[in-house]
């Protein structure tokens, strides 16, 4: 978990701007190595310079705002601010009554008890929802009719991560499906299969992954595969999101 010490932040609040960014960069490398390494710099500087725009787009502007605000895009999605399963998150964020310091931490400390009710402390349940994810079939064709294929996503979501599907609600489910499977054809899929895999991926990374720089893997495999046809295409996505998923299964000690 990112923490920035009093001492850095009056650091960082004495310096340019383009040193902030490298400060946070650094603070970033030091907290999450695995996922900035993975990303590397230069897609680290990229997502703290976004979330430096998206934190004072909000009238978050000192820099241990910013630092609580960059902290939540690494825990809940670079997207969180638009994301309709974290509708909760956003009413925080702009609760005008509050001066801007006070309610983002307000917002920091009811994201930490969510992730305690949905992933679990020990982040168990998260791990076991990746594990039914990794042995679930995505690549045997579905033949529904859209009516159908809303109700099957609905239900597998509630069967990879049942907590955290309980713990949003069917409505807000229904929002994320409809929402990622409109961002999935804006990216030319819009078969039963490749949505469903796009479904699942939004769920579990923030509706925004695919435009993520810590999942670079996914806006790298939708890039390289422009000049393929939609099936070429979502077996790519789908191969580099099994690669990460193993990646992160490796990295939690439970990947038997």
């Amino acid at each position: 978990m990112l923490v920035i010490r009093d001492a850095q932040l009056a650091k960082l609040q004495s310096q340019p701007r383009r040193n902030v960014e490298l400060q946070f960069v650094r603070i970033l490398f030091q907290h999450y190595p695995q996922e900035c390494l993975s990303a590397g710099e230069a897609r680290i500087q990229a997502f703290v310079k976004r979330g430096i725009r998206n934190a004072a787009s909000h009238g978050y502007l000192s820099i241990d705002a910013i630092g609580l605000y960059i902290t939540l895009m690494m825990i809940l999605g670079s997207e969180f601010d638009s994301d309709p399963q974290l509708d909760w998150a956003q009413v925080q964020l702009d609760d005008f009554s509050r001066p801007p310091s006070e309610r983002i931490r307000a917002l920091f400390q009811i994201t930490l008890q969510y992730l305690d009710n949905t992933a679990g402390g020990a982040c168990q349940h998260l791990v076991r929802a990746m594990l039914r994810i990794r042995k679930y079939d995505f690549e045997t064709p579905l033949n529904l009719t859209a009516e159908e294929l809303n109700d099957k996503l609905a239900a597998d979501l509630a069967l990879f991560y049942p907590e955290k599907a309980v713990s949003q609600g069917d409505l807000v489910n229904q929002a994320l499906i409809q929402r990622a499977s409109e961002h999935a054809a804006e990216s030319g899929i819009v078969g039963p299969n490749g949505v469903a895999i796009w479904v699942t991926l939004a769920f579990m990374l923030g509706i925004g992954f695919y435009v993520d720089p810590i999942f670079w893997w996914a806006s790298e495999a939708l890039s390289e595969t422009r000049k393929f046809d939609e099936k070429e295409r979502v077996a790519r996505l789908l191969t580099r999101a099994c690669e990460h998923l193993d990646a992160s299964l490796r990295m939690s000690g439970d990947h038997h």
